[in-house]
């Protein structure tokens, strides 16, 4: 990668952009490392990408998703919650586009009340089932 600079440019603002990427490229380096040892650890399917068309999802419907499935980052996710539920045995958690149900089998060291995923790919509904089985199946 190259980077340009112009007198124009100041060049803290251009070490800055570049370091704003690295350190972005790290991160998703270590979230990809995490989602793929969550897979191994429980044996779910959730790290692959996924197109949305091949999971029964319609063209229209699939460029409005950005036409793929990625898991979301467990990190930010466990963050969120717990900043932001006092008491989860008070409320039910929705997750909607579920994907392959990895938020769903984060979710439930929480202990909310109900945990509901919602999700319109076939196949992406298909493989969260299985992810669940497994989940259960390894954590008890």
């Amino acid at each position: 990668m190259q980077i340009a600079w112009t007198p124009r440019q100041p060049l803290p603002a251009i070490l800055s952009t570049f370091c704003r990427r690295r350190i972005l490229g790290l991160r998703w380096r270590l979230e990809k490392f995490r989602s793929w040892w969550f897979d191994w650890k429980y044996g779910t399917d959730t790290a692959a990408e996924e197109s949305l068309i091949e999971s029964g999802v319609s063209s229209r419907q699939a460029r409005q998703g950005n036409n793929v499935y990625r898991a979301f980052w467990g990190s930010d996710f466990i963050e969120s919650v717990e900043r932001s539920v006092a008491d989860p045995g008070q409320h039910t958690f929705v997750d909607i586009g579920s994907g392959k149900g990895k938020l769903l089998l984060l979710v439930a060291r929480f202990g909310f009340r109900k945990v509901i995923g919602i999700e319109y790919a076939r196949e992406l509904c298909r493989i969260s089932q299985v992810n669940l089985m497994r989940f259960c199946l390894k954590t008890g």
